[in-house]
């Protein structure tokens, strides 16, 4: 780039030119690199908080499902010693009329 007088009189040379450029250079990469960067980071938290819904359902399901096992075992344990009483009562007769 040429020197104009006006640069001249206030003694800016061309390597302050190619100086600036290269800053102002920079300085376009460093914001598409900060652009980038929070694309990046806002991926990263969609990613996480649809891991995280996932592992939320999941967690329901698992719930629900303990939830209707542990009433299924509370009313088999219920019949089950139900019929340990009726089996004692039914030996209790049996011996009985073997007995008379």
């Amino acid at each position: 780039m040429p020197i104009t007088r006006n640069m001249s009189k206030k003694n800016i040379t061309e390597q302050d030119m190619e100086t600036a450029s290269v800053l102002i250079n920079l300085h376009k990469d460093n914001e598409i690199l900060s652009r980038l960067k929070n694309d990046k980071d806002t991926a990263d938290k969609a990613i996480t908080l649809s891991q995280m819904k996932e592992e939320v359902d999941l967690l329901k399901q698992i719930k629900e499902h303990t939830t209707n096992y542990n009433t299924l075992k509370m009313f088999i344990d219920m019949y089950t010693k139900e019929m340990d009483n009726l089996e004692i009562t039914i030996t209790t007769l049996l011996s009985q009329v073997k007995t008379e």
